[in-house]
């Protein structure tokens, strides 16, 4: 079971300022019911932010808050190619931020198809890669 205490500690957050305000921090029953409804496709260090800042918004995307994530097929029925993916977010341009099944963090293009899901890495890697303008790169 997700233990938001233990995780808040794994990062600090501060480093976002500068491209995101950070909204105040989800409840413990929120974070809990979003593991319980997708599980392990959901990361622990995404929880922990949620913990901490229950979404954000700036000019780099929007990271929705917990009642807006959600299952591709559930949210977006008509873009088959997203069905496998937890959407956490977008750029607000032409891509969505994503979990794969296996909790990786992907960008994946609204028009396209799930091969051209660009990898990130973990939440932490996605979100240093969104505010130094990386998600374009290849990973190292």
């Amino acid at each position: 079971m997700f233990v938001a205490d233990s995780l808040l500690a794994v990062a600090g957050y501060d480093y976002l300022c500068s491209e995101l305000t950070l909204a105040a921090p989800a409840t413990l029953q929120e974070v809990r019911s979003l593991r319980d409804a997708h599980g392990s496709q959901v990361p622990d260090d995404y929880l922990a932010f949620l913990a901490s800042h229950d979404g954000a918004e700036g000019a780099v995307g929007v990271l929705a808050p917990t009642a807006e994530v959600g299952r591709g097929a559930e949210l977006f029925p008509e873009l088959d190619h997203l069905h496998g993916f937890v959407i956490f977010g977008s750029n607000g341009a032409g891509e969505v931020f994503a979990f794969t099944p296996e909790g990786h963090a992907v960008v994946v293009p609204w028009i396209g198809g799930e091969e051209d899901a660009i990898r990130q890495g973990t939440f932490l890697q996605f979100l240093r890669r969104l505010v130094e303008d990386r998600l374009f790169e290849p990973l190292p």
